[in-house]
């Protein structure tokens, strides 16, 4: 079993001007790693210290003056009360900032620390349990679509009331089809109009026997000219090892995961634009980036996130409600997962 801790940098609350405060905490399960997602409202210089006993390898990584806000308390007893075969997680608050404390049997697993940059922050930290002796490779078929939002999220919220989780539907119901058309399984993160928290959509995703995982989204900004496509992946260069903690077998996983990832996200960015440009010839091409985002940390198989356009620019909201528009970006970024998939079989 594999666990991840990110530890990310955002700034949606202020607690204290002199404290570091936990903006949020989500726990990513999967089959064979969980994940552990916590954002500050700074960097964080981790302190970690180790201890063995009885067989037992006991790691305890203190992050200096970060305080858990009343409203992360319920996140951080959730955390708390779950249960684990393979090892024991605990988070609690001290004097000193929060202590997360990590057990396990070091003759099964192993661990690697990494840190990282994300989307809208500038700072984060991964650690992994990984079983030792799990296989690399696992003959995976079929595709997880997630439809960004939904339910009270709305996202964003554009020109016209077009709203970005209407959009991501509309546009995420038509690759389904084309995808099931063309032979391959497809699984949905949400069906509906519905509420799905983000770690229960990296959750679904990494139960199924899926080969790769693609969030659709629709972007904004306060400059209401910004316009244009841009996709994610989550490049294995974003992660660097430290504290010495390296461990080659789980190094080459996430390596892999991640260059894959990144050339799905090239192949259905290019094919999108070129598809889109034969109805918006002037559509802006705001590049592939690397970057980190939630359901990006959460999956376990090569994944990206493409961003549609902005619904906050009112001529390209009135495309992103037009189905005809639709279609085209749903026509592309099918054609670039058949892509991947040709790429990778030969």
């Amino acid at each position: 079993m594999r666990v991840c801790l990110w530890l990310l940098m955002s700034s949606i609350y202020t607690i204290s001007l002199h404290g570091n405060a936990l903006l949020k905490l989500f726990h990513h399960k999967g089959l064979n790693a969980d994940k552990l997602v916590l954002y500050t409202r700074k960097p964080v210089k981790i302190q970690q210290s180790s201890d063995r006993k009885d067989g037992k390898q006991y790691l305890v990584f203190l992050l200096p003056s970060v305080i858990v806000s009343n409203k992360m308390g319920s996140a951080v007893d959730t955390v708390n009360t779950q249960k684990h075969d393979d090892y024991e997680l605990a988070i609690k608050q001290n004097l000193n900032g929060l202590q997360i404390s990590l057990n396990y049997d070091p003759v099964k697993t192993d661990y690697t620390v990494e840190t990282f940059h994300a989307i809208a922050t500038q700072f984060g930290i991964m650690l992994t349990i990984v079983q030792k002796g799990t296989s690399l490779t696992t003959k995976r078929k079929g595709v997880v679509l997630d439809f960004g939002h939904g339910g009270d999220d709305h996202g964003a919220i554009g020109c016209n009331g077009v709203t970005e989780k209407i959009v991501t539907h509309a546009v995420g119901q038509k690759v389904k089809r084309l995808l099931e058309q063309n032979g391959i399984p497809v699984y949905l993160t949400r069906t509906k109009d519905q509420t799905v928290p983000l770690n229960k959509r990296t959750q679904f995703a990494n139960a199924k026997n899926a080969s790769l995982f693609v969030s659709i989204h629709a972007n904004a900004a306060a400059n209401k000219n910004a316009q244009g496509i841009e996709t994610f992946c989550a490049h294995p260069k974003l992660l660097s090892c430290t504290a010495g903690a390296c461990n080659a077998e789980n190094a080459k996983r996430a390596h892999a995961n991640g260059l894959n990832g990144c050339f799905l996200a090239q192949s259905v960015h290019t094919t999108v634009l070129n598809n889109v440009r034969s109805v918006n010839p002037g559509v802006k091409d705001r590049k592939l980036k690397h970057a980190v985002s939630q359901v990006l940390a959460g999956t376990q198989i090569p994944a990206t996130l493409i961003e549609l356009g902005f619904v906050s620019n009112c001529a390209e909201a009135a495309k992103l409600n037009d189905s005809r528009y639709q279609m085209k970006l749903a026509e592309g970024i099918v054609e670039g997962i058949l892509k991947y998939l040709r790429d990778k079989d030969n």
